[in-house]
């Protein structure tokens, strides 16, 4: 098997160019599960005495179309999924995630998973799915041509077309499901020309044998750390950087005093926000002041309360050269969180707000960490 390494970043850049996150933990499953998949019909499987079975015991097809899988078992390194992977085809590695590209055409096939902490209620499930498919809403052409579901199982699929920036067609099918604090998203896509939702594309005969050939272990998964498919986000109007999870939901903001973004996890419990405010030049400790006094004032009005900080010595530290960090806690509203402010821009002060819910801030507390240190102002 070819098998390459990439970081996780790079990892999104390529799905993106070819296809474009405490609580109980006894719901979560230890023992090996296999993934349910879409339900249609193949042709006559192909006999497969040998190499690749389904991990429900079933027949499934080995080969078509000149496309086979591979006689030998994929297990990533991490320990969480196993399957036959597809012969001669690219597999590349992050640490939450594994994708098959064909060599020739790049369609691919791909896992993903995410912790979320605890297991999510409906609604909330729901807005992870939302938000996951709000990155394929940005493309020309954006159709949503099938969806369904098996909610007994909390499995959800979605197929759609769209248009490539560069002009190329597309389909991706994504499916959803999940597993105690566990979500799984498995897609195939590619170029239109090679794949699409026809029952006797090859392509789609293949995915749907291979998915019966995964094994899970979501016991694994539950210990990863929260969210960790990330996308980067750049200010506005500010060369102001910051890393923040793929499938929280994403709202921007515009006015003449300055913009906005903000990105709040499916439950609604936690969120970050990076924020731009016109001002006078904060040069040196009195902006130093001026910059403390201006995140007070909007902590205050964001979170209707009196803000604590509650940062060692009731003060603020120095975060980077010119940018400063402080803790904060929101009583009456019952929210704790972080604020980095930065002063290096002239006539212009930069807010990363992160804040929780009071009960659930030590689940979120590590990926919240992430978000503020990912933080980065190209000067």
């Amino acid at each position: 098997m070819n098998i390459k390494k990439y970081p996780f970043l790079f990892l999104l850049s390529t799905l993106l160019i070819l296809s474009l996150a405490c609580s109980s933990l006894a719901d979560f499953s230890a023992t090996a599960t296999p993934l349910p998949t879409m339900t249609f019909t193949p042709p006559p499987p192909t006999p497969t005495p040998a190499g690749p079975v389904s991990s429900t015991g079933g027949p499934i097809v080995a080969s078509v179309g000149g496309l086979e899988l591979s006689n030998e078992r994929y297990s990533h390194p991490n320990g969480f999924v196993s399957f036959y992977p597809m012969k001669g085809w690219e597999i590349y590695e992050t640490e939450n995630s594994v994708v098959l590209t064909h060599p020739d055409t790049s369609v691919g096939f791909s896992i993903n998973v995410n912790n979320t902490g605890y297991r999510l209620d409906a609604e909330a499930y729901a807005n992870f799915r939302n938000n996951a498919e709000e990155f394929y809403k940005v493309f020309d052409g954006y159709t949503e041509t099938n969806s369904g579901t098996n909610e007994a199982i909390q499995l959800y699929f979605v197929e759609k077309t769209y248009t490539f920036f560069d002009g190329s067609e597309y389909y991706t099918n994504s499916i959803y499901q999940q597993i105690g604090s566990v979500i799984y998203t498995m897609e195939l896509y590619g170029e239109s020309q090679y794949v699409s939702a026809d029952e006797f594309n090859p392509y789609r005969i293949m995915f749907d044998s291979f998915l019966q050939t995964v094994e899970v272990h979501s016991d694994i998964a539950s210990e990863f750390p929260l969210y960790q498919q990330t996308w980067d986000y750049t200010a506005l109007d500010a060369p102001a950087t910051i890393t923040v999870p793929w499938t929280w939901t994403f709202t921007t903001y515009s006015t003449d005093a300055g913009t906005s973004a903000f990105f709040e996890s499916p439950d609604n419990t936690a969120s970050a926000g990076i924020l731009t405010f016109t001002t006078v030049n904060l040069v040196g400790d009195a902006g130093k002041n001026i910059g403390l006094d201006l995140a007070l004032t909007y902590l205050e009005s964001a979170f209707s309360s009196n803000i604590n900080i509650t940062t060692e010595g009731g003060g603020v530290n120095d975060f980077q050269p010119g940018a400063y960090v402080f803790s904060w806690e929101a009583p009456s509203n019952q929210n704790s969180g972080v604020v980095i402010y930065d002063t290096r821009v002239k006539n212009k002060l930069i807010m990363v707000v992160l804040e929780a819910d009071t009960g659930v801030f030590a689940m979120y507390s590590d990926v919240l960490g992430k978000i503020g240190d990912s933080y980065t102002l190209d000067q």
